[in-house]
């Protein structure tokens, strides 16, 4: 006999993008010492989720339930979740053989990554934390485990990454290994980082180093800055019980080297190299949506306030606020033009707002998205007042990469712009000879733009088969642009023998 009862949570879909919180019924059934399955109905936000239990598995009837959960703690540098996070009750079960669980996935979020469904796992919880579970089948939404384990779990990716351009043979050379490249480049792996960062994407360079924040497993967050090639750290002191999500905004540097970073939820936070970390923007009402510091040490910080219900956006520098009303429709980002005291924000419908940050401005959005496509990255020069905008389309399938000499004063003013179609590329950076950089997964490549001759060079990070595993590891998940020297900083994770490094282009021109 099977009876049900409906249990109704809301929980976010996790994947790579943002997405709305969807509405899970988790349902539950009672199976005994027979065997029997348990099925989430297509109607229900777990469509997909499925519990079965061989026969002998169970000594006696047990009422199983598919129950959403939420875990904070960081995945490994390399993991990455791309479903929804549930469990089965009761977890403590005893269990005399292994049950299968099907865990369903978000198609979309599991295609930004270079993985395949055949290479999906699932990552699941344990009390020394999470640990990747091969799969034993999947589908074009699922993957399937087989595992003596009910905890909390979701279908995930796990990307294993080395970097090379060195190699001239169809597979792979080791690094550092010898530069061969007929292009005159190589990579040079630095050294792991000790503690390690984060994620790969809380990753900065500020003033030739890299600096990242770090929060080893059970420890508090802290600031590090890295010197290359010495591999050498200089870790601030911990900030204690901060308000901690799965990612945290790209960290700048002052001039002292006090490292300021952008942390999940309301909370900017200043690690100098040996007093307490400073905490700011903490207030209710106020969201930071990044952090920026000049050449002379001032700190700007662009945040989402609501006063009065409504929603403003504002650039605090230092003590100093400066409110921006614009007609934003939705999340604002923000980046610092490098050589000039101003600054971009956009919203990925709406496009681009110019402003100095010396005073409240009423904004005109003076780059707007192609029909159909909205805005995905901006980047800005080192040098002059050149930028660049990423555009993507509603389906991702397509891409322009728009560079301009200078900032427009009107819609109809594009100043010395160069447009690029076809591009692929998921990250945009300047290098410090005005050219944009920017990696290719699908082509495992940088991609070079050149808005004074209109040209694209290519990179190649290996020259592995696009269809062998060694394609896949080789690439970055994140790409900087190391100030003034003008090298590549790619960011990476890598095996099992080594789950993160940094590696650096040190010579050439593309």
């Amino acid at each position: 006999m099977r009876t049900w009862r409906a249990l109704v949570a809301t929980l976010a879909v996790i994947g790579c993008t943002p997405s709305k919180p969807v509405e899970l019924v988790a349902l539950s059934g009672k199976l005994g010492p027979a065997g029997g399955s348990l099925t989430a109905p297509e109607t229900d936000g777990l469509a997909g989720a499925r519990l079965e239990v061989p026969a002998g598995a169970l000594d006696t009837e047990v009422e199983f339930s598919f129950v959403p959960g939420d875990d904070e703690t960081p995945l490994p540098g390399d993991g990455f979740r791309v479903g929804p996070l549930f469990a089965i009750e009761p977890v403590t079960t005893k269990l005399k053989a292994p049950v299968r669980i099907t865990y369903p996935f978000d198609p979309a979020a599991r295609a930004a990554f270079p993985n395949t469904d055949a290479e999906c796992r699932v990552w699941q919880r344990s009390t020394d934390g999470w640990s990747g579970v091969a799969q034993t089948a999947s589908t074009e939404s699922s993957v399937t485990i087989e595992t003596s384990s009910l905890a909390l779990g979701a279908a995930g990716v796990q990307r294993a990454i080395i970097v090379n351009v060195c190699g001239t043979s169809a597979m792979p050379c080791a690094l550092p290994g010898p530069c061969t490249s007929p292009m005159g480049l190589c990579m040079t792996r630095l050294g792991d980082p000790i503690p390690k960062p984060f994620t790969p994407f809380s990753v900065g360079v500020a003033r030739a180093k890299v600096v990242y924040a770090s929060r080893p497993a059970g420890e508090p967050i802290r600031g590090v800055v890295y010197s290359y090639p010495s591999a050498q750290t200089t870790v601030s002191p911990p900030l204690t019980n901060p308000s901690m999500g799965a990612s945290i905004g790209r960290p700048d540097m002052a001039p002292n080297e006090d490292v300021w970073v952008v942390l999940p939820g309301v909370s900017t936070t200043k690690f100098p190299r040996v007093a307490p970390p400073e905490r700011f923007d903490t207030e209710s009402t106020r969201l930071s949506r990044g952090v920026a510091v000049s050449s002379t040490g001032t700190v700007s910080r662009f945040v989402r306030d609501t006063v009065d219900t409504s929603t403003v956006y504002r650039l605090v520098k230092d003590q100093q606020q400066f409110t921006i009303t614009s007609d934003f429709r939705g999340v604002v980002n923000f980046v610092p033009r490098r050589a000039l005291n101003t600054f971009i924000a956009w919203d990925r419908s709406r496009g681009l707002v110019f402003f100095d940050g010396t005073s409240d401005v009423t904004a005109q959005h003076l780059v707007s998205p192609p029909s159909g496509f909205f805005v995905a990255d901006v980047a800005t020069s080192y040098k002059s007042a050149a930028f660049a905008v990423l555009f993507v389309n509603a389906e991702g399938t397509q891409r322009k990469l728009s560079m301009f000499a200078t900032a427009p004063t009107s819609l109809s003013d594009q100043p010395t712009r160069r447009d690029f179609d076809g591009v692929i590329d998921t990250q945009i950076e300047y290098g410090s000879d005005d050219r944009v950089y920017a990696f290719t997964s699908v082509r495992a490549q940088i991609d070079v733009f050149d808005a004074t001759t209109g040209g694209v060079s290519n990179i190649p990070l290996t020259n592995a088969p696009v269809t062998s595993s060694d394609y896949r590891e080789l690439l970055p998940l994140a790409l900087r642009n190391v100030h003034p020297t003008g090298e590549l900083l790619l960011v990476t994770t890598g095996t099992t023998a080594s789950p993160f490094f940094l590696a650096i282009k040190r010579a050439g021109n593309p």
